[in-house]
Parts: structure tokens; sequence; C-alpha cells
């Protein structure tokens, strides 16, 4: 049997076989906490996820379609971003565990600690934002109750980031975030600053809109949220097989057709989704072993799906958290990004082509005979309705500049389409149990890292240091421009090999780009 042939069989037998209808799918027979080192949780800890999650979507309606479910009562957007902390940032202890070593199948007791202390922190910060906001207590002042409250947040939250983002990331922020108790030492040079005292510090980071509730959580709570329900909706809908099956139509017979068919499918995908993880799960566990029956190496397959899912998040509609971060630094609408977006995710994907192409060129690597494909024609039948839903929210982005209420429509279109047209992908109440299973698990992960970020933000805010550190960049770069962006790509690139994408870009959103 020739390669090609044996590619093309077992790409109609993965079709067949792999249910892309959850974006946390196990690989390769292993189920998701073996792969990630994330427990599941189970029982009643997995009906409070489930709960809680619902109660984060309801609130984020009702914040940004002014629905006023409080009756009589006028909820502060402090408010709204703490009720959110307190629903999902606790679960952070129970999904990700304290290390390698801790136990997947239970939940140790240190864990359930931390859930209640973050809970309760949460709530007490939450009660109290709106007499901060009248009597200025981000400035000093605050009583006892809410510092002590501060200082757990504070805490916790450092404790969530290395959990979901790892030592490096813990590494880098946790700092700043005390840089401000001794930012007037002689020995910081460029960056000395104003100092504030331990009090004066959490005050200002659980209590100011320049912290913990600054940009990044304003995002998250505006329009991320937003999109992350309606990736994973169409998800759980089947849209990544229709995708994949549309990339293997169009793609499959190319030279080098297999691992085309895993870039074109990733960008579909990526274009959708916005995750990376998401991206890799659902399109990785098809293209990956059929790349490799192909005659690709499996590090070089492992290494185009890693390659093709990163650019997820640069490629519009929805993009990564990041970009709604850059909306908000920016004050400029999240369409304005996306449209920026276009050509460096067109840029970025026919590089990853050309590449592969060379490849398959240098080693003889056919594509798949048209016989063995499925047909575009009989894809579209399958899939019509998603063109649809995504002619919605790109008509409600670009045109009605709605970017907090396009996803929603475009969510209640795509299950209403969903439950009148198809069969197999129709959903019932054990499919959104599972819907908001995964949401949740998704809310809980980016919730730890950007309200941690957003310390980092708080800390050069209080100290006063950016616009000096501007000056000093300038004085190094002097007239030269290219100068400036040179220094600013490699700080870019020394910084994205440990931290987050979003980390990196507040990192520099922050120190370069006002002297940019």
């Amino acid at each position: 049997m020739s390669p090609a042939s044996s590619s093309a069989d077992s790409a109609l037998a993965a079709a067949k076989r792999v249910q892309f209808d959850d974006p946390h799918a196990g690989i390769g027979g292993l189920q998701e906490a073996e792969v990630t080192r994330v427990r599941t949780l189970r029982g009643g800890w997995r009906w409070a996820l489930i709960f809680a999650t619902a109660i984060t979507i309801l609130l984020c309606i009702n914040q940004q379609f002014s629905l006023r479910f409080f009756i009589g009562y006028t909820q502060l957007n402090t408010e709204y971003f703490y009720l959110l902390i307190a629903l999902m940032l606790p679960f952070t202890f129970l999904i990700f565990p304290n290390s390698q070593r801790s136990p997947l199948e239970r939940i140790p007791w240190y864990d359930i600690l931390f859930f209640g202390l973050t809970f309760g922190s949460a709530i007490v910060l939450m009660r109290h934002v709106r007499k901060a906001a009248e009597a200025g207590w981000e400035f000093g002042g605050a009583p006892t109750t809410v510092i002590v409250a501060g200082l757990l947040m504070w805490v916790v939250l450092m404790e969530a980031l290395r959990r979901t983002g790892g030592w490096s990331l813990l590494l880098s922020v946790f700092p700043f975030t005390v840089y401000p108790l001794f930012a007037d030492a002689s020995w910081l040079g460029p960056f000395r600053g104003t100092q504030s005292t331990l009090e004066q510090a959490t005050s200002y980071h659980v209590l100011s809109g320049e912290s913990l509730l600054g940009i990044p959580i304003q995002a998250f709570a505006d329009t991320v949220i937003g999109f992350l329900v309606f990736g994973t909706a169409l998800m759980m809908t089947g849209a990544g097989k229709f995708f994949i099956n549309l990339a293997f139509a169009m793609c499959g017979t190319f030279r080098g057709g297999a691992a085309k068919v895993c870039i074109f499918a990733s960008g579909l995908l990526g274009m959708m989704s916005g995750s990376i993880i998401s991206n890799v799960l659902t399109a990785g566990t098809m293209t990956i072993p059929v790349m490799k029956k192909s005659g690709f190496r499996a590090s070089y397959a492992g290494a185009i799906e890693a390659c093709a899912s990163t650019g997820a998040v640069l490629a519009p509609p929805v993009m990564g958290a990041t970009a709604f971060v850059i909306a908000q630094f920016l004050n400029v609408s999240y369409a304005d990004v996306a449209v920026a977006a276009i050509i460096p995710a067109i840029l970025y994907y026919v590089g990853l082509f050309m590449q592969v192409d060379s490849y398959a060129a240098r080693h003889g690597l056919e594509g798949i005979p048209r016989s063995e494909l499925p047909r575009v024609i009989d894809t579209i039948k399958d899939g019509w309705y998603y063109i649809f839903v995504i002619a919605l929210l790109i008509v409600m982005l670009l045109y009605f500049k709605r970017e907090s209420h396009a996803p929603f429509y475009a969510t209640a279109l795509l299950l209403v389409l969903n439950q009148l047209f198809s069969n197999e992908t129709r959903w019932t109440l054990t499919t959104i149990n599972r819907f908001l299973e995964v949401n949740g698990r998704t809310f809980v992960e980016l919730i730890g890292i950007l309200a941690g970020c957003g310390l980092l933000i708080g800390a050069f805010s209080m100290t006063g240091v950016v616009s000096s550190l501007a000056n000093d960049l300038l004085r190094i770069a002097g007239d030269n421009a290219f100068l400036l962006l040179g220094m600013c790509a490699f700080t870019s690139l020394v910084l994205g090999l440990g931290l987050t994408t979003t980390a990196c870009y507040i990192f520099l959103a922050i120190l370069v780009a006002p002297a940019l």
C-alpha cells in the first residue's frame, strides 16, 4: 500500500473514531488529567463548578446587556469583578494540583483550605469595594478587615498564578508585585520610584482599578467570557470535525498534504476558538497520526501542530485573551485589533505553508488521492449553518462594533441552528453540563493568570516609574527608532521564552510601549 493511500485510510478512520465535541478530549487514549496533570472534579465539586460557571455566564450577560437581575440595586463594575473572582478563582486549587506528586484522584485538605480562603477574602472585598470607592481606601485608611482580606487575596493569587502559569510566571510577576515596598532603594537605579507601606500597597492592589481590578480582569469580565463561551459551543456542536474535514477536502491533495491539512485546520479552528490548547486537543488527535503515517518524523509532526495551533491567538475574528487586553490598554474596540491582526495572521500561516512545502519537496512526500478525501460540497452541506454563525459574528464585530454582545448572539444562533438541523450533535442536558464544565475549567485557568498580571500593572502604576523608564530608553536609543524597535523585539523574545503571551504583552506595554 502506498504512503498516500495509507495516510488517507488513517484520516478517514480517524474522522469516524474521534468525536470533536469536547476541546478537552483525551489524547491517544489518555485522559486530560494524565496528559496535563490537572484534576477532573467529581461528585459535589464537579456540580459546584458547573453551578459557579452558570452563575458566572449569567452575571456576564446581566452586566453586558444591562438586564438588572439585582432588582433595586445597581451593581458596580468592581463588585461584578469580585463576584467573578469569588466564583472562579477558588477552583484553581481544586483543578490544578500543588505539585507533580500531588494526588489527582482526591483533593488534599490544604487545597480545600485555599479554596475557602480565596472565596472568603473575595467576598469580604466585594462587600467593601463600594465603600472603598466612596472613601478612597485604595490610597489608605482601609479598615483592618479589608487589609487582612487583601493580604490573603494577594497571597492566594500568587499561588494561583504559580499553579496555572508555572514557576517562571510567578518568579517574573511576584518580585514586581512587592516592588513598591522597596521602590525607593538607591540600588534600583532607573527603576527607583515612590515607595509604599505594606498597608498602602495592599489597599492599592486590591481596591484600585489599576491593579487586581485593572485592565486584564476588565477584559476578561467584559469580552473574554463571551468569546470563550462561543468557542466552546462551536467545538461541542461539531465545528472541529467540520473544519478538519474541510481542510482535508481543500488541502489533502497538495504535496505534503497531511501537514498542510494540519495547518489549514488549525488555522480555521484557531479563528473560532482563540485557544492554543483546545486547538491542539481537537486537531492534533487526528492530524499528528496522519502526518506520521504520511512520512513526517514524529517530532516534526508535533512541531507543525504546535506552531499551527499557536497561531490561534493571532487569527481573527476570535483571538486569544491577549487581544482583548490589548484593546483595553489602547482604549480601542476589539474589532480594530482583530482587523489589524489579519495581515500578520496570514503571513504567519503562509510562512508555515512554505516551510512544510519545502520539507515535503525535499523528502518526496506526496498528497492524498482526491478519490479518498471528502468532497468540499458534501462537507459544506453537513456544516452550512456555521457560515451564517460566523457571518453574524463578523457583522456584529465590524459593522455594529458590539464586541461584548457579538459572541452571545452568535452562540444563541449556533445553538438554535444546531438543534434544528443537526441530528448527530443535538444537545441534551448532559451536553449542557459538559459545556458548563469545560467553560468553567477554562475560566479558572484564565482568571488566575489575568488577575495575577493585573498586580504587575498596579505595581508600576503605584510607583510612577513608567515615565522615568521610558525617558531612559529614549536616552539610550536616541533618535534611532529602529534601535528602539530592536530592543523591544529582543525583550519580547526573551520574555516569551518563559512567560505567557498575556504576561509578556503586559510587561512590554508597561516598560517599552511608552518609549515607542
